[in-house]
């Protein structure tokens, strides 16, 4: 399957990119002006890029969406536009893990494996074990919440983690001779990957499109706290 017009949303963390494709053209990239917040700035970001390449949003024909681990607003609001854009435009989605969107996006990680880190939480982080296959990053084995102390794979050749990851991987690191890399998110990697889910059938319902939350959000513990029946 093929689509002549794509969109891809990265919005899971503070700073946000949408990217457009039309057929085999150029990739057009258009950041979010974060004055605004992720909120205020993503539809019109979408607009303005769509303007840019002479196209309509209505056009559209698939769209692919980072979805998480990240930030609890930023991947809300990009699931929620997908579905919006699905229901509305009868745009295809194809979701894309955001640590497969790191992988592909971040330069010089060598040959692999490597481990992808998000969504850090004290001692605890979401890992995502990959090797390059050709051109490609795969993910090895199923991605989990991890600790130094049970890793999903100790064979691992770099790590990628923001500097929010433990003290403890990092030592883990320094001892093994790993070296540590800063990820990066962009909405280009994440429309790469996209078309390439997208030519191999790999599609998901605007119904059965979620976040990818390793743990309850906060937000979500805290409402439920406050609003507890005796």
């Amino acid at each position: 399957m093929t689509a002549t017009t794509m969109l891809a949303i990265e919005t899971s963390q503070r700073q946000g990119e949408v990217a457009l494709q039309v057929g085999d053209g150029a990739i057009e990239v258009e950041a979010l002006q974060m004055e605004r917040g992720h909120d205020d700035d993503l539809m019109p970001a979408i607009a303005r890029l769509a303007a840019r390449v002479n196209v309509t949003p209505q056009s559209i024909d698939a769209v692919c969406v980072s979805i998480g681990p990240g930030g609890f607003t930023g991947i809300r609001l990009a699931v929620v536009t997908a579905k919006m854009l699905a229901l509305s435009i009868g745009a295809t989605i194809v979701a894309v893990p955001s640590a497969e969107i790191v992988a592909h996006g971040t330069p010089d990680l060598g040959s692999g494996p490597i481990m992808v880190a998000l969504a850090t939480k004290r001692e605890s982080f979401w890992s995502t074990v990959l090797h390059r296959h050709e051109d490609d990053w795969v993910v090895v084995g199923t991605p989990c919440l991890a600790t130094i102390d049970a890793l999903p794979s100790s064979d691992v050749r770099a790590i990628v983690a923001d500097n929010h990851a433990p003290e403890s991987l990092r030592a883990w690191a320094t001892s093994s001779d790993v070296p540590v890399h800063a990820p990066v998110f962009t909405a280009r990697a994440a429309l790469v990957l996209g078309r390439q889910r997208l030519g191999a059938g790999l599609t998901t319902n605007a119904a059965s499109l979620e976040p990818l939350y390793p743990r309850p959000p906060e937000a979500v513990t805290l409402w439920e706290q406050r609003h507890q029946t005796p």
